[in-house]
């Protein structure tokens, strides 16, 4: 406050201030420009300008307050004070006048007097508001010896990743005083101690310091500043909070992943991939050729009507440190296409804020989706509604296109002061202010781009083809290279590089390495049906269930499991009747609506409009057949359903 470091200078008799360094004592003012004085030192009158004079103590060089320091109710408290003294401040104060307004406000005289030369001292309210005691507050009233043994009882069972409840710890502290001739502080006491630990210590000590510094270490802003569209690409893997149904059996199967990548200067989202298996190569690797070709093709497959401008290849791709962003292959296709990959510092997620922003904005509006994981009310656990779920594979990506496409691109983003969509267009074509980049190539090869950056194995190839997670492939094209070796006949075997898209296991693209094209290798047997990596691997945990013997898994086993899966789905298909176009292809078989009359049916286009139709179930085969031979006399055409079904069993 004030009277603590005075920040001006009374132009009074008698003030003390300094003149070209040295110290002076005001007299009188000559003008409004300069006053009259004597150096304090020498006693040698002269006229100082006033604009020239200093205070004895330099102000210091930060701000501090002198407003909110009191409370609001310690400076009403003041302003009544400066209410009481106001008719002294302008008068002699004799001590007829000061025992006058003291009676009259039933103060001492004594008193009122301090509150006068404390107002006249600073000139200012604050002056009068009544300093803070400390007293004993924050110090100890217990004895050392007890005080030693309460901190020790701290340290070891409240400061640990246990996290005990205070109640636990202080029956500890109950223990340690057991027989003994000192008394025990109480509960309160103690929970009083845990209160003067600093939070962050807290944290640390009982949840971790990772924990700690996610909660209380202030938030840093993203190292990378982009200038323009695609200059840096952020890319992330995230495990969406819905539970998918099988599209066929509409049977509840299980959360998806996604992986997005987003535009650092214009939160556009430039690319995505979603599917079941977990994050890896080749999730990234679809992502990142879905970001850089065009994607009107891809719109127009999945009915989704819309426009998204990105296209063409980042500049930078900013990732974190997982295993799948080291891979061999993101580094071939980046150095190929001109992409430098840059890797935030380990375990700090904030350094990828753009894209962890983006992943929570669309797991928010997700929770609004039949089958979406439930929040408890309580503590951080979540629960799983599947029997909400609603949304197949397809179904889901559909929406979340048009979520992207036609709702978070054109929603006014906070950071932007516009919309994602409306700031990319004016980095690509510019405002009068600042020209546009203009607009990235479009690749047309489409087969190349997924091709460069699906991950990649290397195999040997032998009489019967390759063999890639136990799947059997070969085509013609191997040929010539049946047995190849490194360094003679007697080297190693020679490797040769594989492609695969993880949605399709059916067929591998074989990198000819003296043409340097890919040629497509199918399964052996042709007759296998498609299948992905993630059922792939299903159908090997549940055979590894069965039998632990690694040795037993061939191709024949996994498809026969394929197969027993397919008949599962059939069976379900039949009982629940929910049809979808994919389970008719299984139900071809299945009966078509009829109307018989006199023993001969009829398409149901020429049945009487009064006769009701017997639509078939897809139930069991009996139930079928019942449907196809039903047949109504003409006698019943005007009887009601369960018409008067109450016959008096159930009257009281």
């Amino acid at each position: 406050m004030l009277n603590d470091s005075e920040q001006y200078i009374k132009l009074i008799k008698g003030e003390r201030c300094l003149y070209r360094g040295k110290i002076v004592r005001l007299r009188f003012m000559v003008d409004p420009e300069t006053m009259f004085g004597e150096y304090e030192d020498t006693s040698i009158t002269g006229s100082f300008p006033v604009k020239e004079l200093k205070l004895l103590t330099a102000p210091t060089d930060e701000a501090h307050d002198v407003l909110l320091g009191a409370s609001a109710a310690a400076y009403e408290r003041a302003q009544g004070r400066l209410e009481i003294i106001q008719p002294l401040l302008h008068v002699i104060p004799t001590a007829a006048r000061v025992a006058q307004i003291a009676e009259a406000r039933g103060i001492g005289r004594s008193t009122l007097r301090r509150w006068l030369r404390l107002y006249r001292r600073e000139g200012t309210v604050l002056a009068l508001v009544d300093k803070e005691g400390k007293g004993g507050r924050g110090l100890s009233r217990l004895a050392p010896e007890v005080e030693t043994v309460v901190q020790q009882v701290i340290e070891d069972h409240y400061k640990t990743l246990q996290g005990k409840a205070p109640a636990h710890v202080f029956e500890e502290l109950k223990r340690k005083f057991h027989g003994s001739t000192l008394r025990a502080p109480t509960d309160k006491t103690l929970r009083s101690r845990i209160k003067q630990i600093d939070l962050k210590t807290q944290e640390a000590t009982r949840l971790g310091t990772r924990a700690a510094k996610e909660r209380f270490d202030p938030t840093k802003p993203n190292t990378l500043q982009a200038e323009y569209p695609l200059a840096v690409i952020q890319l992330d893997h995230a495990l969406l909070n819905i539970v998918l149904v099988h599209e066929g059996t509409r049977q509840p199967m299980c959360r998806p992943w996604l992986t997005i990548a987003t535009d650092v200067y214009s939160r556009m989202v430039v690319g995505i991939h979603l599917g079941f298996e977990a994050p890896g190569a080749g999730g990234t690797g679809l992502c990142l050729a879905h970001a850089i070709l065009p994607k009107e093709t891809w719109l127009s497959e999945r009915e989704v009507t819309g426009v998204w401008p990105c296209w063409g290849p980042m500049e930078a791709l900013h990732l974190d440190n997982a295993k799948e962003f080291h891979g061999i292959m993101l580094q071939r296709a980046s150095e190929y296409y001109g992409i430098k990959l840059l890797y935030r510092p380990r375990k700090r997620p904030e350094y990828g804020g753009n894209v962890e922003r983006l992943i929570k904005t669309i797991k928010f509006y997700i929770r609004r989706l039949a089958g979406a994981l439930v929040m408890r009310p309580r503590g951080r656990r979540r629960l799983v509604m599947p029997q909400r779920a609603a949304f197949s594979l397809p179904e889901f990506e559909r929406w979340l296109a048009t979520y992207i496409v036609n709702v978070y691109h054109h929603r006014e983003h906070t950071s932007l002061g516009m919309s994602p969509y409306e700031r990319y267009t004016q980095g690509i074509y510019g405002v009068p202010s600042k020209p546009g980049i203009g607009p990235r190539p479009r690749y047309q090869d489409v087969r190349q781009i997924y091709r460069d950056f699906m991950p990649m194995v290397e195999r040997s190839i032998q009489r019967y083809g390759v063999v890639i997670d136990r799947f059997h492939y070969y085509a013609e094209v191997l040929r010539p290279f049946i047995g190849s070796r490194d360094s003679g006949p007697e080297g190693p075997p020679r490797l040769f590089t594989f492609k695969r898209d993880p949605r399709d296991l059916s067929c591998v693209y074989f990198l000819d390495p003296t043409t340097r094209q890919y040629h497509d290798v199918p399964l052996a047997n042709m007759g296998r049906p498609a299948i992905s990596l993630w059922e792939q691997r299903q159908l090997v945990r549940q055979q590894l269930a069965i039998n632990p013997d690694r040795t037993r898994l061939t191709e024949e086993l996994i498809f026969k499991g394929l197969e027993g899966l397919e008949a599962l789905e059939k069976a379900a298909i039949r009982k629940t009747g929910k049809v979808t176009k994919a389970a008719r292809r299984l139900l071809d078989a299945a009966p078509k609506p009829a109307y018989v009359t006199n023993g001969t049916p009829v398409p149901m286009s020429d049945a009487p409009a009064s006769f009701p139709a017997v639509q078939p179930t897809h139930g069991d085969s009996q139930d079928v057949e019942d449907a196809e031979t039903a047949h109504l006399p003409p006698s019943f055409s005007d009887v009601t359903p369960f018409d008067d079904l109450d016959n008096g069993t159930f009257d009281s």
